[in-house]
């Protein structure tokens, strides 16, 4: 945590009105300062859905990466990718995005991709839930979940950022036990990065309208149903 004076407003919030398998892709787009010059920071978090073709596929990752390809400072948090799909998503995924582009834990669902020329450090995965058939929940409610992590040096500020999707099926007993278990891990792995970082971002599609906080002052930087961006300044 830094002893400079970082501050951080909300300049804009927006959704890029292309449902994707019942989700809009949810964004905000920040102006950090307090560095070494002041920035923007646009972090939009999109779940590519299920049941997709490679056709269908691409035009969703076209609408997104269409929309912030010429903005300062970007950050994906994706989920869902290649979950249960016919389409090959990481690989396409990973062709569209402009060359530099970091791609944190890639092959997990839950990745992170940030802009080119951005020093990425720390890339960790941190499991939160076990899949659905070893919790014993009901069938369909998905693979093995992590809390993906890093922290992006920008402009002399460090950036925490975290992206995750933990189970839905919230009444059943078994995922909700998971759930609990999962938002202790995701409220140590946040609080770690609070520690490291200046500023901390993280999100997802949290199968949930009431995610709780993971930090005492963390707040909404944007929200739409499941979908959520948390902020918080160190």
């Amino acid at each position: 945590m830094s002893a400079r004076r970082i501050k951080v407003a909300v300049l804009r919030r927006f959704t890029l009105n292309g449902t994707i398998d019942g989700h809009d892709p949810l964004g905000v787009t920040f102006r950090i300062t307090g560095g070494d010059r002041p920035f923007r920071l646009t972090v939009v978090t999109v779940n590519w859905g299920r049941g997709y073709d490679a056709g269908e596929f691409k035009r969703n990752v076209l609408n997104v990466l269409n929309r912030v390809d010429e903005l300062e400072y970007v950050v994906l948090l994706i989920q869902e990718l290649d979950e249960a799909d016919e389409a090959p998503e990481h690989e396409l995924l990973r062709k569209a995005m402009e060359p530099g582009t970091t791609l944190v834990e890639w092959w997990t669902r839950e990745p992170i991709a940030v802009s080119p020329g951005v020093k990425v450090r720390r890339q960790r995965k941190t499991m939160t839930m076990d899949q659905g058939s070893v919790i014993g929940a009901p069938h369909g409610t998905g693979p093995r979940r992590f809390f993906v992590s890093c922290v992006a040096f920008i402009e002399g500020v460090k950036v925490g950022l975290g992206n995750q999707h933990p189970h839905r099926s919230l009444s059943d007993p078994k995922v909700k036990a998971a759930r609990t278990r999962g938002e202790t891990v995701t409220r140590r792995e946040v609080r770690a990065l609070v520690a490291l970082c200046d500023v901390v971002v993280h999100g997802g599609d949290m199968n949930d309208t009431n995610y709780p906080k993971s930090a005492p002052n963390e707040r909404v930087a944007n929200e739409r149903g499941l979908d959520t961006i948390r902020l918080i300044v160190a």
